[in-house]
């Protein structure tokens, strides 16, 4: 199901956009070994960032929002450790982060056993690059999506067409897209999340949003799926119209109203 040729990813993002009326452009991710992060070229590497600002510039900017960040740029913590690029710290561990939310440091602890992190058993990766998905300069690792509930609907229906497959992830509000990003990746499947406080400070989130992440390898899956089910849940969906309408007494026209000349 993978989709090798750049073209591809040009017809998959027409795709996703003209089905979903997304607001906004799918975003290709990829993680990167330092390595790598050393040979980009025609790329602009921020110093100081954050993950979900990047996937916002690339979701708003097109040509401008094709961008790159070490580790060393990347200024969020949740974020580097969930993506590999660091290895999760004891206070992170801990929970330490997470007690402006919770009661107390036992529901910190319980809170951050949730958040998928690759960092909490290694370090692969030393930088990321995020691009409009139609603009990507090679493979993405996955696709970024922040959807509609309406929209995240029509992708779990695709995403069941075939075999039938739900989403299983936690719900946890913290880390969302990053997290989302490394579960994906690791797991292979579609991972959907509540964008957290920080997404919306950062990354410009709407109240509407949720952010959904789609396996690269996976993108044709959903593009099928979604055309498998048109049939009967096109987007927007179809109301359902044919029942008698009501109006308040006093709206209706009386019988002696009918009758006049």
């Amino acid at each position: 199901m993978g989709m090798a040729e750049p073209n591809d990813w040009k017809k998959a993002r027409n795709g996703l956009v003209a089905v979903l009326r997304m607001r906004t452009d799918p975003v290709g991710v990829k993680l990167l070994k330092a390595s790598e992060m050393a040979e980009l070229s025609d790329v602009k590497v921020l110093r100081t960032t954050a993950v979900c600002q990047m996937i916002a510039m690339s979701r708003y900017g097109k040509e401008g929002g094709i961008v790159a960040a070490s580790v060393g740029g990347v200024k969020c913590l949740w974020a580097t450790a969930c993506l590999g690029m660091t290895r999760s710290p004891e206070r992170l561990v801990r929970g330490d982060l997470n007690r402006a939310f919770v009661r107390d440091e036992m529901a910190g602890k319980a809170l951050q056993d949730m958040i998928f992190a690759i960092g909490d058993g290694s370090r692969p990766y030393g930088g990321i690059l995020t691009a409009p998905l139609d603009l990507f300069p090679g493979e993405p690792d996955v696709v970024v999506m922040y959807l509609t509930p309406g929209q995240a609907l029509k992708v779990i229906l695709a995403l069941s067409y075939d075999r039938g497959e739900v989403t299983e992830n936690p719900i946890t509000g913290q880390a969302a897209v990053c997290q989302s990003i490394a579960r994906a990746m690791i797991s292979g499947k579609v991972a959907i999340e509540i964008p957290c406080v920080g997404d919306r400070m950062y990354g410009l989130v709407q109240d509407d949003e949720l952010v959904v992440v789609v396996p690269a390898s996976r993108t044709r899956q959903i593009l099928d799926g979604m055309k498998g089910t048109d049939a009967f849940a096109p987007y927007p969906f179809t109301p359902f119209l044919w029942w008698p309408a009501l109006f308040p007494p006093e709206f209706e026209p009386t019988r002696s109203e009918l009758d006049l000349d």
